[in-house]
């Protein structure tokens, strides 16, 4: 058994639309995750917020990403109402309205648009340093917006967003897997749909205000505290030797990204959890148990992005860029420039790609960079 508010927004979602389980176990959590706001746990390396980012994958329409994003705004705007972002996204915006209210929660319905946006237009050009700080729980963000600092002390911001997977490999940018912003989602993949409902809907109405009184409880109860947390002797010595345990020397470098900042979702959903569960009388130490559920919980989530991966390395760029170094058997880098018709900046996460795939080799030959292909099949 998960979080009681967790366990109560999944069986709300699931009498109110079909779609894959891990839709909405990712939105369940991020309710949670939202009404624990101000909850800190203390590590060795910093203190972290139960704050996520989570995103949907799944085809238009049969995926009902939309559906359960507005059931969750509806669940969460009664306590949250002035946390919440709509609209256009900018990194100016964001850091301003943090400014005047440090917890923010955007649930946004194309993270296409987002993506697109933050490669293509110059005000976006620093949102994927920001939402990674965010993420990061920097206890000090600092802007400088027309000639004027603006400083963010301990900001908490979550979001939950959606994306059809042909959109989403349109959109993106190599940059966004090897910068380390995509390794800080949570990604749902849509598979299959659960089974559709009988549902009363008085009985339904009913539970959603339940929950709706029961995430105000919690959130006043919590507010009221402002607990900070640490990990039990037992759960930290559990978590380290994890950690220990779940890389290896011979991971490439996005899977090496992406199993530490799993960690750090392991820590955020414990924390949740422990929050959820214990509001009304919480000791200021995370049982082992917790780390436990974390590791659970987050594991799918962790196949969800490998798998992720692996899909969008066969992007069409990856795939023309592969076959000019094939077809040369060993390309110079201003070569592959030319056929490719790309920017210096752009091919760079495509070479990173395909050297880590073990495709090709990177190195110099006479001061110039090349490429060479490895006899080695996709």
């Amino acid at each position: 058994m998960m979080g009681m508010l967790y366990d109560e927004v999944q069986e709300y979602l699931r009498n109110s639309t079909t779609s894959d389980p891990s839709f909405f176990s990712l939105a369940s959590l991020f309710v949670c995750s939202v009404t624990a706001s101000s909850v800190k746990l203390r590590t060795k390396f910093g203190t972290v917020r139960p704050n996520i980012y989570g995103i949907m994958l799944g085809k238009s329409t049969i995926s009902h990403k939309t559906t359960i994003q507005n059931i969750v705004t509806d669940l969460l705007s009664e306590s949250f109402t002035n946390n919440m972002i709509t609209g256009t996204f900018s990194p100016e915006g964001l850091i301003s309205t943090l400014a005047e209210n440090p917890v923010a929660i955007m649930i946004k319905d194309e993270f296409g648009g987002l993506l697109e946006g933050m490669s293509k237009k110059d005000y976006m050009a620093d949102s994927r340093d920001l939402l990674m700080e965010l993420f990061d729980n920097k206890k000090i963000i600092t802007r400088v917006l027309s000639k004027q600092k603006i400083t963010v002390r301990e900001p908490f911001f979550a979001m939950l967003t959606g994306v059809t997977l042909e959109r989403f490999k349109e959109t993106f940018n190599y940059n966004d897997i090897y910068s380390g912003f995509l390794v800080r989602f949570l990604v749902g993949l849509y598979n299959k749909p659960t089974e559709e409902r009988e549902v009363d809907l008085l009985n339904h109405s009913l539970h959603k205000m339940k929950i709706l009184a029961e995430i105000a409880t919690i959130k006043q109860e919590l507010d009221k505290n402002k607990n900070t947390l640490i990990l039990s002797e037992e759960a930290e010595e559990y978590f380290n030797k994890y950690i220990k345990s779940s890389i290896n020397e011979n991971m490439d470098e996005f899977n090496l990204a992406l199993r530490g900042r799993m960690n750090t979702i392991i820590l955020k959903v414990a924390m949740i959890f422990y929050a959820m569960e214990n509001y009304k009388s919480m000791s200021p130490e995370i049982p082992v148990e917790y780390i436990e559920r974390g590791i659970e919980f987050s594991d799918p989530f962790f196949k969800n992005s490998q798998a992720l991966f692996k899909e969008i390395t066969m992007h069409p760029q990856v795939l023309r860029v592969a076959d000019i170094i094939k077809e040369k058997g060993i390309a110079e880098h201003s070569y592959v420039l030319w056929r490719s018709h790309m920017k210096s900046n752009d091919l760079k996460p495509i070479i990173q790609t395909l050297v880590e795939m073990g495709l090709i080799l990177e190195t110099k030959n006479k001061g110039k960079t090349v490429y060479i292909y490895r006899n080695k099949e996709f």
